[in-house]
């Protein structure tokens, strides 16, 4: 078994599949995934009944407007997801996250809700589908 295999698809993204600035996002951060550590899923598929472990677990605090992170059997949703992951992934990402967590939680939290909220208008919708790598 090779080093990345033990890490691999142990941290799963819910993001909201029709939000342009989201599928994005997740593009990205699949392209800065050298390991394939990272397993990519569209909130809108929960709500036509993909069953899966990670669905019950997250199904209480299903929320379009936020991402979330399920890391080791821990849940982080909003900004804490955001930051969670940029850590994961090592790198100049890894720098951004560090950062990002000495913020105060609470302006990260507001900065994060203020572009959920706009995200439509800003950055326009997609259909949803899976993210260009």
């Amino acid at each position: 078994m090779k080093a990345s295999d033990s890490h691999k698809n142990n941290i799963t993204i819910y993001y909201d599949g029709w939000c342009r600035l989201c599928t994005g996002f997740v593009g990205r951060l699949a392209r800065l995934d050298k390991f394939g550590r990272i397993q990519f899923v569209p909130l809108q598929s929960l709500d036509v009944g993909v069953k899966t472990q990670e669905a019950v677990v997250i199904k209480p605090q299903l929320n379009m407007d936020e991402v979330i992170l399920l890391k080791n059997e821990n849940v982080f949703t909003g900004a804490n997801a955001v930051i969670e992951v940029l850590k994961t992934l090592g790198g100049v990402a890894n720098v951004i996250g560090i950062t990002l967590s000495y913020l105060p939680s609470s302006f990260n939290n507001w900065l994060y809700r203020l572009i959920a909220r706009y995200r439509y208008r800003i950055f326009g919708r997609v259909h949803c589908a899976l993210p260009k790598i």
